[in-house]
């Protein structure tokens, strides 16, 4: 995170992936919105995957479904 500090939304999807399941960008924001009902900006929940992952508190595990989606894990920091 370039300030260091997480935002709101980067908790959600460490809360989301909390359980220890890889899981890819899409089904998150699906999980995101049966359980808010409400839906996210696509472009805002992948920079967000991103920018957790340079952070070192996600990592993608493996090509998902016909190597289109990238499942991502958290990590034990």
């Amino acid at each position: 995170m370039p300030s260091g500090k997480l935002s709101p939304l980067s908790f959600l999807i460490l809360g989301l992936l909390r359980g220890g399941v890889s899981s890819h960008g899409y089904r998150l924001m699906a999980q995101y919105k049966t359980l808010s009902g409400v839906a996210t900006n696509p472009g805002n929940f992948y920079r967000e995957l991103g920018l957790l992952q340079k952070a070192g508190l996600v990592v993608p595990t493996e090509l998902g479904d016909e190597q289109k989606t990238i499942p991502y894990c958290i990590t034990a920091s």
